[in-house]
Parts: structure tokens; C-alpha cells; sequence
């Protein structure tokens, strides 16, 4: 089959990017043709990664206006997204005319109405990636597949917990690492608040503790200012981001990632929503 894979480009270090470097190689071992359309990504020019072409935006960043002339130009069997269904409402009309499979996070119950329209209206086959999800899905009257979201586990696997706790001047050998990973994007879904609460209070008992944040600490919204919230909560000498020009560039890669992992004592993802949560499976790795 000559597959198009709809979604993030494999060097994007975001969820999506990480499954698309998982999961295209996978797929293409089975024999399939694999193309790589990653409008979220980039615009203006074709690119290759390993293998695989990629495809840019046109003018739409989800790439509506492309997505059906992407399917006809390469003679495509099927076209996987891996995204926002909700994002390709522009595109029911091409949708229609194609095979499609819509690989997607639910995060919401009752589904989205976003959601409902393109699956109801563009067709398609639906594909949970959590339990949870399936279960909506199939509340709706759908009838999905299930695959979960994967991990490398070549990269991500226990490993010695001293080389990142080492290169930290405010981690002693007793102290105790509480990480975060999450987009710093609005004010409310990650629970950054209630969480930097929860640690300034754990903090107070328990002084030789730090928080490091895997995200940028300013955002859009001024409720996003994670410097000015930690300030706040009087635990700024306690929180760590990392340094900001690399993560705002994507240059922070999966090996360091993994090193981080290992020097946590534990994750804190209470997150009021997720459609799978990435980082949950990585430090669990």
C-alpha cells in the first residue's frame, strides 16, 4: 500500500514528531510505501528524512488545502492522521472521497463536536490511542481501532541517575527530584498552578527538594508566567527550567530527555486533561 502519514515531521520534538519517527519506519517494514505530510511542521520546500520524503504546508498550517491533492498527486491507498481531527473541519468535503484513518487524542467526554462532525460527515476510521478514548469513541457509535501511543525503548530505559542529578549544583546526593514535562501553552490544562502549589507546600517540610520544569516558563497567557508563579509561592531558589534558548529551539533530543527521566525521583503530570500524555510512558520506561 502507498501510505500517506499525516502529522508532525519525525525531527519535531513534540508528541506527534516522536510518534512519527516511531511509527513510519514500523509501518514501512511491513512493506507499505510511506510518504510523510507534515504541514504542522514546516512550509516551502520538500524535504527527506532517512527514507521518507516529507511534505510541507501550502497555505492552510493543517494542511486542509493540500491533503486530498497530497492523496491524488502520489496515488495514496490510504492517508493516516495523526492529529486534531477537529482541525481538518475545512477538509470533509476531500475527506469523503478518501481512505482515511484519523489517529487522534480524546481528551474530552462527551466527544468533541469538532470531532463528531469530521468522523460523521468526512467518514473515516477512527483510532483511539487510549482506553479512555475507545471508550468515548464507541459511546458516539463508532467503531474504533485501538493503538496506543509507543516509546523507544532503546533511548528510553533505566540508566544511571548521576549524570543528570550531577550536572545540578542545587541537587546534593539526599535531594529529592520532582520533574514536569509539559507544554507551557494556557493557563489551566497542565495544572502548573496547582501543582507548583502542591510543591511549595511539600517544600516547606521538606527543604532539600527541587522542581524541574521540562517546559518554557513564559507563555502567551500572563497566567503562564511560571518565573512569576514561582516567585509567588516564595520556591523560586527550588524550580529549574531548562536553558531557555535551547528548548524554545528544539535542540534539547531524546538521549538528554532520557538522562532526565533517570534522575527524577518522581513525575508529576496532574494534568486536568490529556488526550495520551507522552511522558508518562517515558519515565515509566
Amino acid at each position: 500500500m502507498r501510505i500517506i502519514w499525516h502529522s508532525n515531521a519525525p525531527f519535531n520534538s513534540s508528541g506527534y514528531g516522536v510518534e512519527t519517527a516511531l511509527f513510519v519506519p514500523r509501518i514501512a517494514s511491513l512493506g507499505h510505501e510511506m510518504i510523510i505530510a507534515a504541514p504542522y511542521t514546516f512550509g516551502g520546500a520538500v524535504l527527506e528524512w532517512e527514507d521518507w520524503k516529507i511534505l510541507p504546508s501550502v497555505r492552510d498550517p493543517a494542511g486542509v488545502d493540500v491533503i486530498a491533492a497530497n492523496y491524488e498527486y502520489f496515488g495514496a491507498d490510504l492517508t493516516i492522521t495523526l492529529a486534531d481531527v477537529f482541525g481538518l473541519l475545512k477538509a470533509i468535503p476531500s475527506l469523503s472521497d478518501m481512505n482515511v484513518a484519523h489517529w487522534f487524542p480524546v481528551d474530552t467526554n462527551p466527544l468533541g463536536e469538532g470531532d463528531v462532525t469530521v468522523l460523521r460527515e468526512g467518514g473515516g476510521i477512527p483510532i483511539a490511542m487510549s482506553q479512555f478514548g475507545h471508550r468515548v469513541l464507541q459511546a458516539e457509535g463508532a467503531e474504533p481501532l485501538y493503538v496506543p501511543h509507543g516509546v523507544d525503548t532503546e533511548v528510553f530505559a533505566p540508566g544511571d541517575s548521576g549524570t543528570y542529578r550531577d550536572s545540578v549544583p542545587q541537587i546534593g546526593p539526599d535531594t529529592f527530584v520532582i520533574g514536569m514535562c509539559a507544554m507551557n501553552r494556557d493557563p489551566q490544562r497542565k495544572g502548573f498552578a496547582e501543582q507548583f502549589l502542591a510543591f511549595s507546600r511539600f517544600h516547606a517540610r521538606h527543604p532539600d527538594s527541587v522542581l524541574t520544569v521540562h517546559t518554557s516558563p513564559v507563555a502567551p497567557s500572563p497566567a503562564s508566567n511560571l518565573h512569576g508563579m514561582a516567585a509567588r509561592l516564595g520556591i523560586s531558589s527550588a524550580v529549574m527550567f531548562p536553558e531557555g534558548y535551547l528548548y524554545d529551539m528544539g535542540m534539547i533530543g531524546r538521549e538528554q530527555m532520557a538522562t532526565w527521566y533517570n534522575g527524577l525521583d518522581v513525575l508529576s503530570m496532574c494534568s486536568y486533561a490529556e488526550g495520551f500524555g507522552l511522558p508518562l510512558i517515558e519515565a515509566q520506561a
